[in-house]
């Protein structure tokens, strides 16, 4: 393992001399140094700002807008862009790290010099004290930020007015090149309306009225922080059956409850609709489609549901730990063979899947998520078919946990090593990395983890699906690289998917009141329409009495997605699926919609909106919506249809669709107001200007 590499060499020297300092002396090291520099008591407010040098009036600046590590920082004329936006994180303990907002990299010292004039430039966050400033406040918003490690001030260089000019360290002296306006930037101030509930599309399963309103008042950032911190719905631990039914003792409600996913589906929709933590079930569900177990192979929802209980447990968790969980986990031993996998016959299903599906894929990227090209402009392969045979054998000598009883194997416990079917020869895996012999089951897995995730292919290959299930089904480049070098560590941990997820969120190309790009944004999958329509008008039971009981799967299949029973390990549908009738625009859930799915999403509508979806055997309280505050609003056809438009498509209503919308409400009697408001919101949800999510 490589240590340190280059410019770092000095900040493993400098950490050893201050570690012995402290060991020798019990003084702290920077005194021992003659440095003495301590903690202020207050300093401006964690957000994001441009830091705007007083006696130039220029912004603090990533040079030409890199993403690399030991990218220089410089003066430059403000233009408003994320190479100029610098997040203040607070250490707690009295200092600020800044972040880049486009790098997700910190402004540091080189090398934690002690030098005058030593240069200031972007790095990876590490923790180091040359990352972390004190700022001393000169007047209201000015400040002079101080390097921790070396107590000196972030200066440009020879108080130079030039573009272009160095960020240095030099000892503080009162200048104005030293004194530093901070501005806050829009994306720090509460969102516009538009731009809340085009979050709130993202972020959650459906944008709410009060949770548009709650969001302007808290801001985007709060409500991230609320979303990592709220408990979890997830999905219980259910009673394990026996393998096969016994069709004496288990009558049809048996079979429905323990022998299909229908406890699991309903309680999917009970989470979308009511649950608190939609972030997180955004995350795990996107995680759901990428990292694929299918209730068509594993029948029972208890055998399911721990699978599902990882996918949520890890959802802001990292992608390392992850892949451990999923690995082990029971039904997907089952789904892709790894229970009962035999050194003398080496089953390749999870190897291929694992590095195909789960974190690689099949050729070499960019960290733009790009294809690398060989010399006759061909992709380069990520992996061969002997590196699947290798990496089969790795995943040899598992099996489930010991029996509940018999007939009733354990889905719930992870699987265990069964070391005498482990195949222990050496193993030769990604980049020529080899496992030596005579190694236990444990050891062998734990490595080849490692040697995935410390693939550069998985950051870009991971992100650029993340967006695609959040955001966009078409990220440009610069987006995938800049989640993608979060991913790689740049704000923390490598993999660590709360990092990625706020800033996929937080992209300037996630965020805004309007995007015009004609490729932007993603066509609504069946499970996300269903629940976006529901949460807008209070679903309730179908009396209005109480919650609906979340039996919605019927109408998800109806348009062609069986929740938690993909037709295979590829999802229900691949992320490289393109909209039909472009040259390769991707569309990936362009896939389920047909000219039938596509009448039953508007029959669904219809359903809802004019009637409820009835009490039946399988519902025990059907489901309903309601309309009382828009049918107030029917006396006046355009504010309710501007109304709708603000909810249901963030302000982006064309005119000429208002415009036939009004005509139509008019034609409504006066009198009936229910039919009026029923009319509208029908038109607005089949609209095809809703469906896409933009």
């Amino acid at each position: 393992m490589t240590l340190f590499t280059g410019r770092r060499v000095s900040v493993l020297v400098l950490a050893c001399a201050l570690c012995l300092a402290v060991a020798t002396s019990g003084r702290s090291p920077l005194a021992s140094l003659g440095v003495s520099l301590q903690a202020q008591s207050a300093g401006p407010s964690p957000g994001l700002y441009e830091l705007v040098a007083t006696h130039s009036g220029k912004c603090l600046d990533v040079s030409r807008e890199a993403l690399d590590d030991a990218a220089p920082v410089i003066q430059w004329t403000c233009h408003g862009t994320e190479n100029e936006h610098w997040r203040l994180e607070s250490t707690g303990d009295g200092f600020f790290r800044v972040i880049a907002n486009h790098s997700g990299k910190a402004l540091d010292v080189n090398g934690a010099s002690l030098d005058d004039a030593a240069g200031v430039i972007q790095y990876a966050p590490n923790g180091g004290w040359n990352q972390q400033w004190q700022f001393e406040r000169i007047a209201d918003n000015v400040y002079t930020l101080r390097a921790r490690h070396s107590g000196k001030a972030l200066d440009v260089y020879g108080a130079s007015t030039d573009d272009g000019a160095r960020i240095i360290q030099w000892p503080s002296n009162g200048g104005r090149n030293q004194q530093w306006l901070l501005r806050p930037v829009a994306a720090g101030a509460p969102p516009s309306t538009s731009d809340a509930t085009r979050f709130l599309e993202q972020s959650t399963w459906g944008p709410t009225p009060a949770l548009v309103e709650h969001v302007r008042q808290v801001g985007v950032e709060q409500f991230l922080d609320e979303q990592f911190n709220a408990a979890a719905s997830s999905y219980p631990t259910l009673p394990l059956f026996p393998t096969t039914r016994d069709t004496t003792t288990c009558d049809a409600t048996c079979a429905r409850d323990n022998y299909s996913m229908y406890p699991l589906q309903n309680r999917f929709f009970v989470n979308a609709l009511y649950g608190d933590d939609q972030l997180r079930q955004r995350v795990a569900f996107a995680l759901h489609q990428i990292i694929v177990v299918s209730g068509v192979d594993i029948r029972e929802p208890s055998w399911m549901s721990p699978y599902l209980q990882i996918l949520d447990r890890n959802a802001f968790g990292n992608y390392r730990q992850l892949l451990y969980d999923i690995t082990l986990n029971a039904a997907m031993g089952n789904y892709l063979d790894v229970n009962g996998n035999t050194r003398t016959q080496p089953n390749e299903n999870y190897a291929r899947e694992i590095l195909q599906l789960f974190t690689i894929g099949t050729v070499r990227l960019n960290i733009d998520g790009t294809t690398q090209l060989d010399a006759g402009g061909q992709p380069i392969p990520s992996y061969t078919q002997d590196t699947v045979n290798n990496f089969a054998r790795v995943f040899t000598g598992w099996r489930f946990a010991t029996q509940i009883a018999a007939g009733v194997p354990n889905y719930i416990d992870p699987m265990v090593a069964n070391q005498a079917q482990h195949d222990v020869n050496s193993k030769t895996l990604l980049h020529g990395r080899v496992l030596p012999a005579n190694r236990s089951a444990v050891q062998d897995l734990n490595d080849a983890l490692d040697n995935i995730f410390e693939d550069p292919n998985i950051g870009p290959f991971i992100s650029k699906q993340l967006i695609q299930h959040l955001v966009t089904s078409n990220p440009s480049p610069a987006y995938v690289a800049r989640v993608a070098t979060v991913f790689n560590g740049s704000q923390g941990s490598r993999g660590d998917l709360k990092a990625v997820i706020r800033a996929i969120l937080l992209d300037p190309e996630a965020r805004g009141d309007v995007k015009s790009d004609p490729t932007y944004g993603h066509l609504r999958h069946p499970a996300l329409f269903i629940t976006s329509v529901l949460r807008a008008f209070n679903p309730r039971s179908a009396d209005g009495s109480t919650q609906s009981a979340g039996y919605l799967n019927p109408q998800a299949v109806n348009m062609g997605m069986d929740l938690f029973r993909p037709p295979s390990v590829f999802s229900y549908f691949s992320p490289s699926g393109t909209v039909p009738g472009t040259a390769g625009v991707r569309g990936p859930e362009f896939s389920l919609f047909t000219t039938s799915t596509a009448v039953r999403r508007d029959n669904f509508v219809n359903t809802m909106a004019f009637s409820r979806i009835a009490i039946s055997a399988n519902d025990p309280t059907g489901t309903s919506i309601d309309l009382t505050p828009w049918q107030a609003m029917a006396a006046n056809p355009a504010a309710l249809v501007d109304a709708l438009n603000t909810l249901l498509l963030h302000g982006t209503m064309s005119s000429e669709m208002r415009t036939s919308i009004i005509t139509a409400v008019n034609a409504v009697a006066a009198t009936n107001s229910l039919k009026r408001a029923r009319t509208a919101v029908y038109l607005v949800l089949t609209s095809s200007q809703y469906q896409v999510e933009k």
